[in-house]
């Protein structure tokens, strides 16, 4: 059985923007989480995190510089 490494592919602070960038991903077959970081207290504190496997990352962002869903500055600095 094969383990998939999962690589961040970028964050949001919003959390609707993030699974829209998922489920963008989906219907092209690339397969796509999203991991949530906030703070549940403050919600305007951490991201929400798309991640993809590390074998999918450049097909992934490729699509989303594109298609113009993120800016390419979007898959700097993600902590």
């Amino acid at each position: 059985m094969s383990h998939l490494k999962w690589a961040t592919l970028t964050s949001s602070q919003d959390e609707i923007q993030a699974n829209l960038i998922a489920s963008t991903l989906h219907e092209k077959n690339i397969p796509a989480v999203t991991s949530n970081k906030k703070d549940s207290m403050y919600a305007m504190l951490g991201a929400v995190y798309v991640l993809v496997p590390e074998e999918h990352f450049e097909e992934a962002k490729q699509l989303l510089i594109d298609e113009e869903i993120v800016s390419p500055d979007a898959f700097e600095n993600l902590d």
